[in-house]
């Protein structure tokens, strides 16, 4: 018989679930791997989901903006022009662009 998980339980988890359930502790942990992901490799959105086991593009697009606030696509655009925008930033400051 499975036992339903009691949030007074807590205490006899390790220390990342004593604030989160398992489940969001996972999400948290996939959404962690997918920003990195997102900015390093060519990968598709899609691509990356199924590898980390989201086959629901959905569902996917659903955690990642709860954690993020943004849904991938916008994550990787904003990430990317923000990144543009500090490199112009440091050679404007420094008057060079070596």
């Amino acid at each position: 018989m499975v036992r339903r998980f009691d949030k007074r339980d807590n205490r006899r988890l390790p220390y990342p679930f004593q604030s989160q359930t398992p489940i969001k502790y996972i999400n948290a942990k996939k959404i962690e791997k997918v920003q990195l992901r997102l900015l390093t490799t060519g990968s598709s959105i899609r691509d990356i989901a199924l590898d980390l086991s989201i086959d629901n593009i959905s569902y996917f697009n659903q955690i990642f903006r709860q954690h993020t606030g943004v849904t991938p696509s916008e994550y990787k655009k904003n990430t990317i022009v923000e990144m543009c925008l500090f490199a112009n930033k440091h050679v404007f400051i420094n008057g060079s662009d070596d």
